[in-house]
C-alpha cells in the first residue's frame, strides 16, 4: 500500500507523448504565453483576444480597399466628365506618377463608369473595329453589367458586319430592350432599310421571336436624293415588311 500524498499513477492510465502536450511557457512574436495544466492565465488570453482582434482588423481593411479604390476611382472620373455615354482612353503608359491601385505599366487604359442612380442604361452593340464590337468582347462586358438596371440595345448592322448578329440576340436574350434596325451591303454601316441589303432578316424575326422579345423595332436608316425620294423608299419598306 502507499504512503498517505503520494500519488500513484493508475493502471489503466495511457501514456500521453509529450510532444502533443501544451508546456508551461510558449514563445510567440505576442510574446510569452503561460499556461497551466492546458489551459491559458488571464495574462495569456487577454493577449490572444487581442491578436484576434488585430487580425480582423486587417482582414476588414484589405477587403474594403477594392471597394475604396474604386470610390476614389468614380470620383476622379466624374470630374472629368467621364460617365455613362463618355471613356477615359489613356494616350500613354502609366508609370510612378499614376494614382492608380495595382495598375500596371504595360497597358493602354480604357476606363468607364456607369451610372444608374437616374435610372436604368441601355448598352448598344458597338461596330466590329471599337471597344466590344467583337462577340467575345461584348460578351465579357455584358457579364460585368449588373443585371438590374442595364439592357441591350442590338444594332443589326453593326452585329452583321461582324458575323455575330444571329449570335447575339441568341446571347442577349432577356437583356434585350430595343433593336436599332438597319441592313448593309456587306462592307460598311451602309444603314440601308431592311431588305436592302445582305441580311437575312426571316432569320432575325426568329430569333427575336425566340427570345421573346417584345420591345421596340426602331429604323435607323438613311436614303439617297432628297428627302421625299427617301420617304417614298420607307412607304415602299413598309409595304414590304
Amino acid at each position: 500500500m502507499s504512503s498517505i500524498g503520494t500519488r500513484t499513477k493508475p493502471r489503466t492510465a495511457t501514456a500521453v507523448p509529450a510532444s502533443i502536450t501544451i508546456p508551461d511557457r510558449v514563445d510567440t512574436r505576442l510574446g510569452q504565453l503561460h499556461f497551466f495544466d492546458g489551459f491559458p492565465d488571464e495574462e495569456t488570453v487577454r493577449r490572444l483576444y487581442d491578436n484576434l482582434d488585430f487580425q480582423r482588423a486587417v482582414q476588414a481593411f484589405l477587403t474594403a480597399m477594392p471597394a475604396a479604390s474604386l470610390a476614389a476611382m468614380r470620383e476622379g472620373l466624374q470630374s472629368i466628365g467621364v460617365s455613362n455615354t463618355t471613356v477615359a482612353i489613356f494616350d500613354t503608359l502609366m508609370d510612378s506618377r499614376s494614382l492608380f491601385l495595382t495598375a500596371n505599366t504595360e497597358s493602354i487604359y480604357t476606363v468607364g463608369w456607369l451610372d444608374l442612380s437616374e435610372g436604368p442604361l441601355v448598352v448598344e452593340t458597338p461596330l466590329p473595329h471599337l471597344l466590344g464590337g467583337q462577340p467575345v468582347d461584348f460578351a465579357w462586358i455584358l457579364e460585368r453589367l449588373p443585371r438590374p438596371g442595364t439592357g441591350v440595345c442590338v444594332d443589326t448592322s453593326h452585329c452583321s458586319l461582324a458575323g455575330s448578329l444571329m449570335a447575339t440576340i441568341a446571347t442577349v436574350g432577356s437583356r434585350l430592350v430595343h433593336v436599332q434596325a438597319s441592313d448593309n451591303r456587306g462592307q460598311t454601316d451602309d444603314h440601308l432599310p431592311p431588305r436592302d441589303g445582305v441580311i437575312d432578316w426571316t432569320a432575325v424575326t426568329d430569333g427575336l421571336n425566340a427570345v421573346g422579345y417584345q420591345g421596340v423595332f426602331m429604323l435607323e436608316v438613311t436614303g439617297e436624293g432628297d428627302v421625299e425620294s427617301c420617304l417614298a423608299g420607307l412607304d415602299a419598306w413598309r409595304g414590304r415588311a
